[in-house]
């Protein structure tokens, strides 16, 4: 279980640091990252490690929900990531703001993945 818990925490220090590089992509209109490299959810660490997760692990209902959201999340991303590095800074930073998809994908994602993590730990 401990394993399981280390890659949690990872998904959610690297989901975190996200929105600091959609920030800086609308600031430069550029970015070391694509947006269909974005999209794609199982290319990330955590989302390779969500895709080929043991049996236990997909039995779970929270492996579901972190599945979708997971997927959600990087969806939204990329349709922030594209605006950015299409030379649409301002909506961009419209997909930034609280009440978008991105911020609910986002929100959403760490809630499911908190409780998952609760349910791990209790065993």
């Amino acid at each position: 279980m401990t394993d399981y818990i280390r890659q949690i925490d990872a998904a959610i220090i690297a989901h975190d640091q996200w929105k600091a590089r959609l920030l800086a992509a609308v600031e430069s209109g550029s970015s070391e990252f694509q947006p269909d490299q974005v999209r794609a959810d199982a290319l990330c660490a955590f989302g390779q490690w969500l895709h080929q997760a043991e049996p236990d692990l997909k039995g779970s209902l929270h492996y579901e929900r972190v599945r979708d959201l997971h997927a959600r999340f990087h969806r939204a991303a990329a349709d922030v990531l594209k605006l950015a590095v299409g030379g649409r800074g301002p909506k961009a930073l419209t997909g930034l703001e609280f009440g978008s998809e991105y911020v609910s994908a986002s929100v959403l994602l760490v809630d499911e993945i908190e409780l998952w993590r609760a349910e791990l730990m209790r065993g």
